[in-house]
């Protein structure tokens, strides 16, 4: 979304007295980086970790919305003087185990190998070519 904040405000606006407002959103930073092989050499970890960045500013730029908003939420809350805010970091792993045996298992195993076929990361080549800030940044960076 453009602005998460004006969102926020709708739902408070329509919230009854004394509900319960809950908000669930991923740090796609965080998550994008998560599933990276310990053998997979720090540069090219570091090289797509500013991949994800750069479209990251790219994409919010082009008033796309804002991807990873996640660790944002509980400071906007209190910025719209919200009391009584909890905030919880998830702690869920994706963790696969041989024989993969579950359906769970075998979609993200799935989803795993459809998105390597198509040279998809994050985002497919052609969104984040879109989200780079100039042409300079498109050779060897996707």
């Amino acid at each position: 979304m453009k602005d998460p904040v004006a969102v926020i405000r709708e739902m408070m606006r329509v919230l009854v007295p004394g509900g319960l407002l809950v908000i669930v959103e991923p740090n796609n930073i965080a998550t994008s980086i998560s599933n990276i092989d310990l053998k997979t050499p720090i540069s090219e970890v570091i090289g797509l970790l500013e991949l994800q960045l750069i479209c990251e500013r790219g994409k919010m730029n082009l008033g796309e919305g804002f991807n990873s908003a996640g660790p944002c939420v509980a400071g906007w809350l209190s910025e719209l003087d919200i009391e009584e805010i909890e905030s919880y970091m998830s702690d869920k792993t994706s963790m696969l185990l041989p024989p993969y045996v579950s359906a769970r298992e075998r979609a993200i195993i799935r989803e795993a190998g459809e998105m390597s076929q198509r040279n998809f990361w994050i985002w497919n080549r052609e969104d984040a070519l879109r989200y780079f800030p100039s042409r300079r940044w498109h050779s060897g960076c996707v």
